[in-house]
């Protein structure tokens, strides 16, 4: 009898204890608890608003920033490059707008667009190197010499292509050259690259343009990383060659693209950073006052490295009566 008086004691008291427990939650000591949680709430809201206002009047001044370095971009590079003619060679991964911005910033410095190629990922295809090596067995460049051997692809080419797309003898440049069509071409038909105007005909001035890298992954497969590694290395040829043809070369991309396992990163750390300008922010106003520059310091065997990201000497080049005093 005294167990059985020991356990209704107990339960009563924790029925007890739990209607204690709600009359309190609701009662006293709930209002103080719900005024605090309401006040950190609007608290919250308020500064969530406040830095939203902050934000967007910060992109309003950007973009104000932006419109007017975009209206003076005519008046500043307008006729530097006068009738100078420039090709442009896209990397596989390049995306349209940026063959577009790299084109207009060109033009409105009043180059001459001898025209573009663009590589496709056929290009550094382990798949498809039988098949390119066919196509430039089929279609050599008159007086080249190039690397052979199956390991020298890459560079083989790229010489190739840097030869059907350069050349510095002043009564070439702008003239189609009827060697350099047919290779081109042909690479074209096996689906090597795009073509647009006519590239043929030749020029002094190159610009290459890189896609932004992807972001690296810490537990990425050692193939994949392997595989990447070795497209980037043949890639790599094509400015170094172009280089070698040029009176100036530029490798440019947009905002990232000087980020790790970029193309414009490995030429700002690599052999190529004395000899090949890079621009690293072709996507804004600045960069595309940048670019058209580099062109005209490049071509005066100024190299320098323009833009925002890692590796960049300055936002543009230090051109007398432009850009410097």
């Amino acid at each position: 009898m005294i167990d059985f008086r020991y356990h209704l004691v107990s339960i009563i008291s924790i029925f007890i204890a739990l209607a204690v427990g709600i009359v309190l939650g609701a009662g006293p000591l709930d209002k103080p608890i719900d005024r605090t949680v309401r006040q950190q709430a609007i608290d919250a809201s308020n500064a969530s608003k406040a830095l939203r206002s902050q934000n967007d009047e910060l992109t309003s001044r950007l973009d104000d920033a932006d419109a007017v370095l975009t209206s003076v971009v005519p008046a500043v590079v307008g006729g530097r490059l006068d009738g100078r003619d420039i090709s442009i060679v896209a990397l596989p991964g390049t995306p349209g707008s940026e063959l577009k911005q790299a084109r207009d910033a060109i033009l409105a410095a009043g180059a001459v667009f001898s025209g573009s190629v663009s590589l496709t990922s056929d290009w550094v295809s382990t798949d498809r190197a039988a098949d390119l090596d066919a196509v430039l067995a089929a279609h050599p460049q008159p007086g080249v010499t190039v690397p052979q051997g199956s390991d020298a692809l890459p560079e083989r080419a790229a010489t190739e292509l840097a030869h059907a797309l350069v050349t510095t003898l002043s009564a070439s440049v702008g003239s189609p050259d009827a060697e350099s069509e047919t290779l081109l071409k042909a690479l074209r038909d096996k689906s090597f690259l795009r073509i647009d105007e006519q590239p043929w005909a030749r020029s002094a001035l190159v610009v290459v343009l890189a896609p932004t890298p992807d972001k690296p992954v810490s537990d990425a497969d050692p193939a994949t990383v392997s595989e990447a590694t070795r497209q980037r290395t043949a890639l790599v040829e094509v400015p170094r060659r172009i280089s070698q043809l040029s009176s100036g070369t530029v490798v440019a991309g947009q905002t990232g693209s000087a980020g790790t396992n970029g193309m414009v990163a490995e030429v700002r750390s690599g052999g190529l950073r004395t000899s090949v300008s890079t621009v690293d922010d072709l996507d804004t106003p600045a960069g595309r006052l940048a670019l058209p520059l580099a062109v005209l310091a490049e071509s005066t065997d100024e190299t320098g490295h323009y833009g925002t990201g890692q590796g960049a000497d300055s936002q543009l080049p230090d051109i007398a009566g432009i850009t410097a005093s």
